[in-house]
């Protein structure tokens, strides 16, 4: 269930009995959403370690509240504590009816009231809950993330990808940022607050539209890769769909998608998407190659048009070991002989690149060669690349 569908059943109706409760809130920082279980009731919450839900902090008193039922509706009540027990950020005085999409505020915690999803695939589990620091609630962050979706507050950024024995440019892959004031900015606690509210999907495709929208028109993109969401894979037919809108769109454009191996399930999927994409002009990127075990069966029936290799591999390989470096080597070559170009990420000094140009990669990305930039200044990265060319 979406924050949106809590809202909607919220309507002013009241709350049944038999339904399974779960508070939801940030337990982790950066900020991850966790779901807690209502149960049993009465669902006492304080600093006491033998509370349903214990939040052993100094502005939590030791009994500080309790959730029960009256008849089929929920209630909570504050049970006499310093700093008083809110719901929607209004400090209440008696038992206060709950529903589905309220705000309960203890101390620094701010939790929404939620019903067990439908959906057998959603996770909901108990886990312990951290302190926020004052100010940082639940509803504050989750108000401007809703907020950064609606008004597409984001920024994409662009990241060159060059030739790894010319420093040419080739390409940049799309990043994306948060713009919005007051709100956490990386894809990775970003995509922490979507996960709780199921669209990291909207997400992902909200920073792909942005930046295709971004350099449209810019006359040094010309090949753009852009990542996605493992959850956009659910429904690969409609993704592709979409994609090829956007490549109808932007005909100047040569887009490619970068997948990792959490995306999609297996050979006949992968090749089912590779094919897709290929039919509608857009190549198939494996990303973060390297981490944990290497996917070579997808490597050899499925070869992708790129092959990104991970950082964890890339970072120092000049110092690694000489039987790394053979392995990255023979790994490089085998992609090279099913017609797949490699890409060495995380390339940070002049050491990495000319050991990766050594072992074989077709290109490089990494601060050595471009950090991330807004679309305004790609045209600056033309001064940097004649430095790199001269320092190669």
């Amino acid at each position: 269930m979406t924050t949106g569908d809590s809202k909607a059943l919220g309507g002013g109706w009241p709350p049944l009995a038999n339904q399974e409760w779960y508070l939801e809130g940030f337990t982790d920082n950066p900020p991850v959403l966790r779901r807690l279980p209502v149960r049993p009731f009465p669902f006492r919450i304080g600093r006491s370690a033998d509370l349903e839900l214990r939040l052993n902090f100094s502005n939590v008193s030791r009994i500080h509240a309790e959730i029960f039922l009256r008849g089929d509706t929920l209630m909570v009540r504050d049970l006499r504590s310093t700093n008083g027990t809110f719901v929607n950020h209004q400090l209440i005085r008696e038992a206060t009816p709950l529903q589905v999409g309220d705000i309960l505020g203890i101390g620094d915690f701010e939790f929404r009231l939620l019903v067990a999803s439908e959906d057998p695939n959603e996770a909901m589990a108990a886990t312990q809950v951290r302190q926020r620091p004052p100010g940082a609630g639940y509803l504050t962050s989750l108000g401007a993330f809703e907020e950064m979706m609606k008004s597409e507050a984001v920024l994409p950024l662009f990241q060159p990808i060059v030739g790894i024995h010319d420093s040419q440019l080739f390409a940049h892959e799309l990043l994306g940022r948060g713009s919005m004031a007051g709100l956490v900015n990386t894809p990775r606690e970003l995509f922490a607050i979507a996960s709780g509210m199921g669209i990291e999907d909207k997400l992902s495709a909200l920073f792909r539209a942005k930046g295709v929208e971004a350099v449209a028109d810019s006359p040094r993109v010309t090949n753009l890769f852009m990542n996605i969401h493992p959850r956009e894979m659910l429904s690969p037919r409609e993704f592709v769909r979409n994609l090829e809108a956007v490549r109808n769109k932007h005909p100047r454009l040569n887009l490619t998608i970068e997948i990792n191996e959490n995306a999609v399930a297996g050979v006949t999927e992968i090749k089912s998407l590779r094919d897709d994409l290929h039919s509608v002009g857009i190549g198939l990127a494996y990303d973060d190659f390297g981490v944990g075990q290497p996917r070579l069966v997808e490597l050899a029936q499925v070869p992708p048009d790129y092959l990104k290799f991970d950082i964890s591999l890339v970072q120092d390989i000049h110092e690694a070991p000489a039987q790394l470096q053979q392995m990255v080597a023979m790994l490089v070559k085998f992609a090279d002989d099913v017609g797949s170009k490699c890409i060495a990420e995380g390339i940070e000094s002049p050491f990495e690149a000319e050991t990766c140009r050594q072992l074989g990669f077709h290109f490089g990305q990494g601060y050595h060669f471009g950090r991330p930039v807004p679309a305004a200044e790609i045209d600056n990265e033309e001064g940097s690349e004649d430095t790199l060319k001269n320092s190669s």
